[in-house]
């Protein structure tokens, strides 16, 4: 997972570079006018949401947080509550009990 964390940053690093170099022509050519520190984060923020790695860096997330959960219950023993159960509803159904 900290692998995933330091490869997504390098991605974001290289894409925010050409955002960062139009923000810095834009303030140069305003001269005097300097933007809010409020109006940069809006705009890292949406830049941030635009990206396909934010897509793919969420859905990692949820993945390996679906993984960690499924060897959590599988260490504490969930499955056999779950089978007991699958067991019980299915010879109700066929009437085998």
């Amino acid at each position: 997972l900290l692998i995933g964390v330091v490869i997504f940053e390098k991605i974001v690093i290289k894409k925010l570079l050409p955002i960062a170099k139009r923000s810095a022509a834009g303030l140069r050519a305003a001269d005097s006018q300097v933007k809010k520190p409020i109006e940069l984060f809006k705009l890292k923020l949406a830049a941030f949401f635009e990206r396909e790695t934010t897509v793919i860096g969420a859905r990692l997330i949820v993945a390996a947080l679906g993984l960690t959960l499924l060897i959590y219950g599988l260490a504490t023993g969930g499955n056999a509550g779950v089978l007991a159960k699958a067991v019980t509803i299915c010879r109700q159904c066929i009437g085998l009990g």
